[in-house]
């Protein structure tokens, strides 16, 4: 009888230990979860996406080759829906002997916040000169909301 009873506590101990086991497994998933939640992967794709449809509207209208600091900055504000900001770097290279030079790099609107999160969109385009290739620049979007 006695060994019947060590047997029964021995399987108690062990039900018990998985269960903290389990216990603990459901906690860090959870934690893991609430974290993923957390990152917001839709504002992100969001806040990217309309970054990349600020820029093709900049390019496609000519505002960007323009580098006209005023037309640039009422582009951008008419373009983008209250509570976001933009600001734009555009770094320009000159083509020369098939080669490309760094020229300038040009700051457009307000500066980035600090102590937020920031959403990036890039894109590239050429200017052209006589129908050749004169200066070839990477536009990069930094965009935050509130």
């Amino acid at each position: 009888m006695i060994e019947g009873n060590a047997g029964k506590g021995f399987v108690f101990s062990l039900d018990a230990t998985f269960a903290v086991f389990l216990m603990v497994f459901v906690i860090m998933a959870s934690g893991f979860m609430l974290e993923q939640s957390e990152q917001d992967s839709l504002s992100q794709l969001q806040a990217s996406r309309m970054g990349n449809d600020v820029l093709a509207a900049l390019e496609k209208g000519g505002d960007l080759q323009s580098f006209n600091e005023t037309r640039i900055d009422a582009k951008i504000a008419s373009l983008l829906p209250l509570g976001y900001g933009m600001h734009l770097r555009v770094e320009t290279y000159y083509y020369d002997n098939g080669s490309f030079f760094f020229v300038s790099q040009s700051e457009f609107g307000p500066d980035v916040p600090s102590g937020i999160t920031v959403y990036g969109a890039r894109r590239d385009f050429v200017s052209t000169k006589n129908r050749q290739v004169s200066n070839y620049s990477i536009a990069r979007a930094f965009i935050w909301t509130g």
